[in-house]
Formats: C-alpha cells, sequence, structure tokens
C-alpha cells in the first residue's frame, strides 16, 4: 500500500458541522468565523471552524509496512455528508422525518458522541482499568502455591473452557488502550446508531439570537438515575427509561432523545428559560470549549 500522506489534519468536531456557527456579522473582508470560549466562558474569541477541533491522524490507522489507513477517515466523513444534506433539506425546512432522514441523523449523532477526544480518553481509561487488574492478579498469581494457583485458576474461568483465540492478550489490550478510536470506531457508530433509533425523538427550535450553543464534546447524556440509591440497572444508559440525549444541530435546533418526551418527531418550539437550560446541558458536558454564533454568553450557562 503506498504511504498516503494526505489529510493528516483530521477534525474531531467537523468543520461543515461548526459552519452553522458562522456568525452572521462577520465583517466581508475576513473569512467567516465563529466565537469560541473555555468550559468556563473565558477566553472568548473568533475562530475559522478549519482551524479549530483537528488534531494529526486522530482516525489513522497504520498499516504493517509504515502506510496509513483512511477507512475510519473516509466511513466519518460520508456520514459528515449526509448530515449536512440532511440539515440543510429537512431540519432547516422543518420537512417530515422519514426514516432515511432518522437513520442519517442517528448515525451523525453516534458518530459525533464516538469520535471526540473526550470519549478517546473515557475507552483508553476503561482499558487501563483491565490492564491494571491483571498486573495485580499477575502477582497474586505469582506469590500464590501451586494449590492457590488452582483455585484461582478455577474461580477465574468459572469452571467454563476457553479456547486461545476467545481471549485478549496483554499485547492487544495495549493495543486497545493506546488506540482506542482505531480500534473501536468502526463498530462502535453503527451499533450506537441502530439502538438510537429505537428512542423517540423530537427537534428543539429557537428563535433567540444565540440560539443553541455547541461544544468539543457536543453529545450530552442525561439521568437522574444515576444519582438514585440504589442505583437502577441501566441508569446512564440506553436502556434506562429515563435517560435524556442531547445534541446541538444548529443554532436554531437541537435533537432531543427521550422516553418521556411527550412529542416524538414534532419540531417543538421552545424559548426562555429551557433554551438557557440545554445550553447549561451543553456547557457541562463540554470537555475544554463550547462554540456560539455571537460574541455573547450568559451566566446561567456556567452554573454548574
Amino acid at each position: 500500500m503506498s504511504k498516503i500522506k494526505t489529510h493528516k489534519h483530521q477534525h474531531f468536531i467537523p468543520e461543515s458541522y461548526l459552519k452553522a456557527w458562522l456568525d452572521p456579522d462577520s465583517p466581508k473582508s475576513q473569512e467567516p468565523y465563529i466565537w469560541v470560549a473555555r468550559k468556563d466562558g473565558s477566553n472568548m474569541g473568533n475562530k475559522a471552524p478549519k482551524n479549530i477541533f483537528c488534531q494529526t491522524d486522530t482516525y489513522t490507522i497504520a498499516t504493517e509496512d509504515g502506510g496509513r489507513d483512511l477507512s475510519l477517515e473516509v466511513f466519518l466523513s460520508k456520514i459528515e455528508g449526509e448530515f449536512i444534506k440532511v440539515r440543510k433539506d429537512t431540519f432547516s425546512q422543518r420537512l417530515p422525518i422519514n426514516r432515511y432522514v432518522r437513520l442519517v441523523l442517528c448515525s451523525f449523532v453516534a458518530a459525533m458522541y464516538s469520535r471526540t477526544p473526550a470519549y478517546e480518553q473515557k475507552i483508553a481509561t476503561q482499558w487501563q482499568v483491565v490492564l491494571d487488574l491483571t498486573d495485580k492478579m499477575q502477582e497474586e498469581y505469582s506469590r500464590a502455591s501451586s494449590k492457590q494457583k488452582r483455585r484461582m485458576v478455577k474461580v477465574l474461568s468459572g469452571g467454563v473452557s476457553f479456547n486461545e483465540e476467545d481471549y485478549l492478550t496483554i499485547q492487544e489490550v495495549e493495543e486497545l488502550r493506546n488506540s482506542p478510536l482505531q480500534n473501536t470506531l468502526g463498530l462502535a457508530v453503527p451499533i450506537l446508531a441502530r439502538e438510537l433509533e429505537k428512542v423517540p425523538f423530537s427537534i428543539l427550535e429557537t428563535e433567540d439570537k444565540v440560539g443553541f450553543i455547541t461544544s468539543d464534546n457536543p453529545c450530552a447524556w442525561i439521568d437522574p438515575a444515576i444519582y438514585q440509591k440504589p442505583r437502577p440497572f441501566g441508569a446512564g444508559g440506553l436502556v434506562s427509561p429515563t435517560i435524556e440525549i442531547t445534541f446541538p444541530i444548529s443554532p436554531t435546533q437541537m435533537v432531543l432523545f427521550s422516553k418521556t418526551f411527550p412529542w416524538p418527531n414534532y419540531y417543538v418550539d421552545i424559548r426562555g428559560l429551557p433554551l438557557n437550560e440545554l445550553n447549561k446541558r451543553t456547557c457541562m458536558n463540554s470537555n475544554e470549549k463550547i462554540v456560539v454564533r455571537k460574541n455573547e454568553l450568559r451566566a446561567s450557562w456556567f452554573s454548574f
């Protein structure tokens, strides 16, 4: 395979998605820009979408011959392209949402949840826990007597016989920790998209001049059940009856996935307090930065 050198700078928040937040008052003499601030509201400044939220080879898979496999980047680009069409031709026109539009929306939201540095760190941390636990077990095993070792093997296997191919090696787990997106993204996105398709959703709308904000981690999962004691099974996940997932589509629209919201698949006008509360969610869920289409911040977004 030829060693492809293009597409090294890859956006984890797509430039095409961010263009919806271009300041309508950008001077014609300047490249259009969005407004970016830290999640605490500090360091507000304007930037062109192409110059923000990108990293080097975020989704590139290194091949054995030293080449660069860009299949994940191409996969994500196709989902982005379809979403931008749907945002322009369906959502902005407030047209009925058919099965294909729903599929595109769910696929894009799944991708935007699964491709960010915040998600990458979350998955890497989970695999690090596995490695740490393995180290502790190996240490205990090395100190155990022969009888204790036989007992440990029996307990850990649950009395079930496994073939070698049923196990992950330490090297494989280390690779999952070191490159979580490259190893999981291609499977995670379609699986999550299929599950999202089962959840009712509504398109929330506003005519507020600032509107909905977005961020470097725009897909927010909120579930009050995670604070209950005892914590219900599935709390915080898609099986929970009280889970809510919000994702800003544009400054004028946000999708809300909810099993309890009363108007699935309808365009619902909101304003005032609900808008600020939803922007607060986006702000709280951000990793480091938020995006606004106007040079204006509101104190209620940062009261957490």
